[in-house]
């Protein structure tokens, strides 16, 4: 969205010299359109709940990796719904990009 970080979120972007391939929307009301226009969605958190929006990335069959926590782990079943990770683990989360793009 445009909340407090959106400045710090510009600048580094522009820092990392990404600025012109990442798009700072502010907030929609309808994720499902942006979720059905990725090709992979990646929920990397620590914790969760019951992540609604994996399943949403999911009815509109978008690849999705998440990290191994209680709520996601319990949506994604492993090589049939999508990937899991173990949280922090970036080279593995590397490469369930990587198979998805070879895939």
């Amino acid at each position: 969205g445009d909340g407090p970080e959106a400045a710090a979120l510009r600048q580094q972007a522009a820092r990392e010299a990404i600025l012109d391939r990442v798009i700072f929307t502010g907030f929609q009301n309808n994720a499902l359109d942006y979720l059905a226009a990725f090709d992979v969605f990646i929920l990397a958190s620590r914790s969760e709940g019951l992540p609604r929006v994996v399943l949403e990335a999911m009815l509109v069959n978008t690849a999705v990796i998440g990290s191994r926590v209680v709520g996601t782990e319990e949506l994604i079943s492993p090589d049939d719904t999508g990937l899991l990770f173990e949280y922090g683990d970036v080279a593995q989360l590397a490469q369930h990009l990587v198979t998805l793009w070879q895939d």
